[in-house]
C-alpha cells in the first residue's frame, strides 16, 4: 500500500473523481489482509487481492467503484448488496453499494463461505448519492468496533427469540435506553406485540449503530486546505458575531490520546436529561422529522414515522420505526464523543459527558450510511456531501466545541476555517455566542505602561470596570429569552478553556429547533 505507484494511481482517482473513498477502501482492504497491487502497464485499477481456499480471490478498484470479474465467484459476488451485474463482471459502484461491506463479502468468499449472502430487508441507502455532487474531501474508513456489531447481532437473535417464544423484551418505554430509577421515560408503553419486540429489537440496533463512531481515516494532505498563516489570518479579519470570528475562542493543540475511551462513560445510551418523559433519541427525532406520527399511549413520545429533509446528503427521507428501517435514520453526535474525547473531555465528570452526549445543540437527524461513514471524523478529515450544507455543519462544531471548552488540533483547525471562509457571514447556531480574546494592543513609542490596579486589604485586586474585569475566561449570554433550561454547565474555569459562551437555546416542549437545523 506503500509503493509510490499504488499511491500515484490514488491521487489520480482523487483528482479525476472529487470525494472518491478509494483511498479509505484501499487502506481497510489492507487491513483486512488483501494485498492492494498496482497494474501492469498502463491500467488505471488497483487490484486487491486476497488468498482464498483453492483460489485468489481479485476485486478491482479505481474512482468510481469496486469490481469483480471471477467466474469462480461470480455467483456469490451477484448476491451482495448493491451488485451491479454486468454480462462480464460485476461491479458494486460507490453511490450505490456500501464499500465495507463488499470487502467483509469477499474476506467471507476468500475464507471459502459458499452459502448465499444474506440480501437485506431494506433497499440499500448510497452512501454517495449519485445527484449528489460528490465531496471536496476524501471519505472517512470509519470501520465499526467488532464487539458493538456482536451486540447488535446478539440484541436481534435475542428479541427474534422472545417473538417465537411470545415473550416480552425487558425495556421500559422506548427500548433504546434500559429504565433507571432516574432516566427512564415515564410514559412510554412496554412492546406487546410481535411487532413491537420486532420494532424494540430495531431501536436497539439503530442506538448501537448511530453511536458507534469508528475511526476516521487521516486526511491526505494537498487538499487545498489554508495554511496555518492562512487560516488565522481569516480568522482575525472576521467579523466579531461570525462562526469564523469564533474560532479565535477555540485553544489549538495536539490530540489527546484515545486510551480509555468508552461509549459508556458518556451516558448508558440515550438518556432523558431534560426530563421529559422522552429519551434524547426520540426528542431529535420529533424535532427534526415533519409529519411525525407517535405510538399511542406514549404521550407523544415514541417517533414511528415521519419525513426528513437529510441535511447531509440534501435528500428527504422517510423514517419508520421498525425491523430493518430504524437505522436507515440515525442520530449523528456533530462533534463525535471520541473527537471531544481527545480534545478535552477525559477531564469532565460523568455527568457532564452525559449532558453532552445528549445535548440537542450537538445531535442531528441524519442519513445512517452517511453518518456510519463519517465514523469519528472531524472538519479535517469528513465533510457533508452537500456542499450547501457545510457552512451550517461547521458552524455547529465550532459552537459545541466553544460551548463545552473543547480544543482542536491545527488540521482542523485550518480546515473550519476554510470552509467558513466561503461564508464570511455564517453565524453561531441556536443563539451561541462565542468570547473573543482581546487584541493585544500596540502601545505608541513613548507611550507609558498601564499600572495594575492597587490591592484591597485581603492582597486581591480590584476588577476594572468593562469586558476586560473579568480574571480569566467568563459567560457571556447572548440576548433574548431562554425558556428552557441551560443545558449543562458553560465550561469556563480552568486554563486553557479558551473563550466562553453561555447559549440561550431556543427550545420549545420538545427541544425546539434552532437556527441552521432543516425542518
Amino acid at each position: 500500500m506503500s509503493s509510490d505507484a499504488v499511491e500515484a494511481l490514488l491521487t489520480g482517482f482523487e483528482a479525476a473523481t472529487p470525494g472518491t473513498p478509494a483511498r479509505a477502501v484501499a487502506a481497510r482492504a489492507a487491513r483486512l489482509g488483501f494485498d492492494v497491487v498496482p497494474p501492469n502497464g498502463k491500467a488505471k485499477y488497483l487490484r486487491l487481492v486476497r488468498g482464498g481456499a483453492g483460489h485468489d480471490v481479485v476485486l478491482y478498484l479505481d474512482g468510481a467503484k469496486l469490481s469483480s470479474n471471477g467466474t469462480a465467484v461470480r455467483q456469490q459476488a451477484m448476491q451482495v448488496p448493491g451488485a451491479d451485474v454486468r454480462a462480464r463482471d460485476v461491479h458494486f459502484r460507490f453511490d450505490t453499494a456500501f464499500p465495507t461491506e463488499v470487502l467483509d463479502a469477499f474476506v467471507v468468499i476468500a475464507d471459502g463461505g459458499r452459502a448465499p449472502l444474506p440480501v437485506p430487508a431494506a433497499p440499500v441507502v448510497p452512501s454517495w448519492p449519485r445527484h449528489v455532487a460528490p465531496s471536496a474531501t476524501p471519505a472517512s474508513s470509519a470501520e465499526p468496533r467488532r464487539p458493538r456489531r456482536m451486540k447488535t447481532a446478539l440484541l436481534a437473535a435475542v428479541a427474534a427469540i422472545a417473538v417465537l417464544l411470545g415473550i416480552g423484551v425487558a425495556a421500559g418505554g422506548d427500548p433504546e435506553v434500559a429504565p433507571t430509577a432516574s432516566t427512564a421515560p415515564t410514559s412510554a408503553a412496554a412492546p406487546t406485540t410481535d411487532v413491537e419486540l420486532e420494532a424494540a429489537a430495531a431501536d436497539e440496533a439503530a442506538a448501537l449503530a448511530e453511536t458507534d463512531e469508528g475511526t476516521a481515516a487521516t486526511r491526505d494532505p494537498g487538499t487545498g486546505l489554508l495554511s496555518d498563516a492562512d487560516a488565522a489570518s481569516v480568522v482575525a479579519a472576521a467579523g466579531p458575531t461570525t462562526a469564523l470570528a469564533a474560532l479565535a475562542a477555540l485553544p489549538v493543540q495536539g490530540r489527546a490520546p484515545k486510551t480509555g475511551y468508552e461509549r459508556d462513560l458518556f451516558g448508558a445510551g440515550w438518556v432523558d436529561t431534560d426530563r421529559n418523559g422522552c429519551d434524547t433519541r426520540n426528542d431529535v427525532l420529533a424535532r427534526d422529522l415533519t409529519g411525525e406520527a407517535f405510538k399511542a399511549g406514549t404521550r407523544d413520545c415514541v417517533v414511528l414515522s415521519g419525513t426528513l429533509a437529510e441535511p447531509y446528503a440534501g435528500v428527504t427521507l422517510t423514517f419508520q420505526r421498525g425491523q430493518g428501517t430504524s437505522e436507515l435514520v440515525q442520530i449523528d453526535h456533530v462533534v463525535s464523543l471520541s473527537n471531544s474525547w481527545q480534545t478535552g473531555a477525559q477531564g469532565w465528570d460523568d455527568t457532564r459527558r452525559t449532558q453532552f452526549a445528549n445535548d440537542p445543540l450537538n445531535l442531528l437527524a441524519v442519513d445512517g450510511r452517511l453518518n456510519q461513514q463519517k465514523g469519528d471524523g472531524d472538519t479535517a478529515t469528513w465533510l457533508p456531501p452537500n456542499r450547501s450544507y457545510r457552512c451550517d455543519y461547521v458552524a455547529r462544531q465550532v459552537a459545541v466545541k466553544v460551548s463545552y471548552g473543547l480544543w482542536t488540533t491545527q488540521a482542523e483547525h485550518n480546515a473550519m476555517a476554510t470552509v467558513l471562509s466561503s461564508c464570511p457571514d455564517q453565524l453561531l447556531p441556536d443563539g451561541v455566542v462565542a468570547v473573543l480574546p482581546a487584541p493585544v494592543a500596540t502601545a505608541a513609542p513613548g507611550t507609558p505602561a498601564p499600572t495594575a490596579a492597587p490591592p484591597d486589604d485581603d492582597g486581591s485586586r480590584r476588577p476594572g470596570p468593562g469586558p476586560g474585569a473579568r480574571s480569566g475566561p467568563g459567560h457571556h449570554r447572548a440576548p433574548g429569552p431562554g425558556p428552557g433550561p441551560h443545558p449543562g454547565p458553560c465550561p469556563c474555569s480552568g486554563a486553557g478553556s479558551g473563550g466562553c459562551l453561555l447559549r440561550e437555546l431556543r427550545r420549545g416542549p420538545r427541544g425546539g429547533r434552532g437556527p441552521g437545523v432543516p425542518r
